[in-house]
């Protein structure tokens, strides 16, 4: 149940990511390509610091 839980928090993070990302972009009312530069750039930044994290706490999160 617990690695059930650290799953499901896990996929949570990552996918608040890029909620974060779509809800500013969707507020622009044009979305330029400066603007998608950007959230990409910060998408991959935030994902690749989320990896390491992961790595470091050891705990993968497809074993169950």
């Amino acid at each position: 149940m617990d690695k059930e839980i650290i799953y499901l928090e896990k996929c949570l993070t990552i996918l608040s990511i890029f909620t974060k990302a779509t809800t500013k972009l969707q507020a622009e009312k044009y979305p330029i390509i400066y603007y998608l530069i950007l959230e990409i750039y910060n998408i991959y930044n935030k994902l690749k610091r989320l990896k390491e994290d992961f790595n470091q706490v050891n705990i993968s999160i497809y074993k169950f």
